[in-house]
């Protein structure tokens, strides 16, 4: 391109500028730029929305494939008595067993501070050798079905909302609101404990799979209209 052709091109686009400033100085052009501002804002919130979900679905893929938690000691109470156990690499539990003043002294450095923090008391008695917990057949039945649950449902499982008696079920909003039905609270399944098992299973991952590359080609065509209006708008006037 020759110096003329390049001048020409030049006052064809600052042309096209000052005729985009003069429209937008009309009611009409500010009405037409008022519209485009909103219409702006809708496809920046779809974009983002679709961009957290994507976030979203990714978290729970990489969480559902590969174990965060992997060679992690876990304490928890089951059946009311204070257990450890260990994270396997695919997220399994393994190796649950009681505290015990045993098994307390047998704790490396880490594990047996994360159990002081955690059970402050029961570190004391054990201590003063005055802890001893009463271990049913119920704990021990509880014990051997654990070993081998993903950790993570395992636990949703231990902390999910309940009531004391069936009959306060539907009158207490923060647990009935956790399940999908009464059913499903008699089972001990939460809504989150169903959601997970649907993400970690074969189906559940192609799902997920199917929903990506639907999100990832919708944030590609918003992307591209945002930035379209942008340059829409940034030719008038600020």
């Amino acid at each position: 391109m020759n110096m003329k052709q390049m001048e020409a091109q030049i006052a064809s686009l600052t042309k096209m500028v000052q005729l985009q400033q003069q429209r937008d100085n009309t009611p009409l052009g500010r009405q037409i730029r008022k519209q485009a501002e909103i219409q702006m804002n809708t496809l920046k919130t779809s974009l983002m929305e679709k961009q957290a979900r994507k976030q979203q679905l990714e978290a729970m893929n990489h969480r559902t494939t590969f174990s965060s938690e992997r060679g992690q000691t876990k304490f928890v109470k089951l059946y009311d008595v204070v257990s450890m156990y260990e994270v396997s690499d695919n997220g399994k539990v393994t190796k649950m067993k009681p505290v015990t003043a045993m098994t307390y002294s047998a704790m490396g450095d880490a594990e047996r501070k994360a159990f002081d923090s955690e059970f402050p008391s029961i570190s004391m008695a054990i201590e003063h050798g005055a802890y001893n917990p009463t271990m049913t057949q119920s704990y021990f039945d509880g014990a051997v079905i654990a070993n081998g649950m993903d950790s993570k449902l395992f636990e949703m499982g231990l902390n999910r909302p309940t009531v004391e008696y069936e009959a306060e079920y539907h009158a207490t909003p923060e647990v009935s609101n956790a399940y999908d039905s009464f059913d499903d609270y008699k089972k001990g399944l939460t809504r989150e404990m169903k959601e997970y098992q649907h993400a970690t299973s074969t189906e559940g991952k192609m799902a997920i799979g199917r929903e990506l590359e639907q999100l990832n080609a919708e944030i590609s065509e918003l992307e591209t209209e945002v930035g379209m209006s942008a340059s829409y708008l940034d030719t008038g006037i600020e």
